[in-house]
């Protein structure tokens, strides 16, 4: 393997997304993050159907229509890659199932609408069998309430859903060590101790 970080977006968020596999798959890690972009940086993305666009720029689109299809193509080259690694994960075969339905993938955005830095209305994709617990095929045009998933309310915002995830996967380790599989948990989620689950919460979140 040629040392370095590959020149080549597509090049290197592939190799990225191998090595997240293979912690995934040895049992090394069981969480992982992946950031595609800085939010200020002016990366082209030439395998993108706007090739010349730089990302920081294209996102202050001044709500021009051509403009705004123009980040899209940036956007839909960024999902692809996600369903490369989704692919990936979905090959390998693990226990009664794969990579991908034993886990809970989600890629999302800081920002609804970039050209005035708004922080609702932000799109989310949720993928993987999440241990069988999640229900796929399915779109949700909504947040994340107190218990459950609820209509679409622009006031809640993307740490709802991050807080019901984390409240979701807790109690997946509670059970783990209830089980003996591991010894010890203790999930904070912004400087709150997360002690248990919703009662309430449905396993077909």
């Amino acid at each position: 393997m040629p040392p370095g970080i590959p020149q080549s977006f597509d090049e290197h968020i592939k190799l990225m997304f191998e090595l997240l596999a293979l912690g995934f798959q040895a049992d090394i890690t069981r969480v992982g993050t992946l950031l595609f972009a800085r939010d200020l940086t002016g990366r082209v993305y030439p395998q993108s159907e706007s090739p010349t666009l730089g990302f920081h720029g294209g996102s202050h689109h001044g709500e021009d229509p051509q403009r705004i299809n123009d980040l899209s193509k940036i956007n839909q080259y960024h999902v692809k890659m996600l369903a490369h690694f989704a692919d990936k994960l979905a090959g390998v075969e693990e226990g009664d199932g794969t990579l991908l339905d034993h886990s809970l993938l989600l890629f999302g955005s800081n920002m609804g609408n970039p050209n005035q830095h708004l922080h609702y209305d932000v799109p989310h994709v949720i993928l993987g069998g999440n241990q069988g617990r999640m229900k796929g095929g399915r779109i949700e045009v909504g947040a994340v309430g107190k218990h459950e998933l609820r209509r679409f309310s622009s006031e809640l915002e993307t740490d709802a859903l991050q807080i019901a995830l984390s409240r979701i996967l807790h109690q997946q380790a509670t059970d783990r060590a209830g089980a003996g599989e591991c010894d010890h948990v203790d999930v904070h989620v912004q400087g709150e101790r997360l002690t248990g689950f919703i009662a309430e919460a449905r396993d077909d979140v």
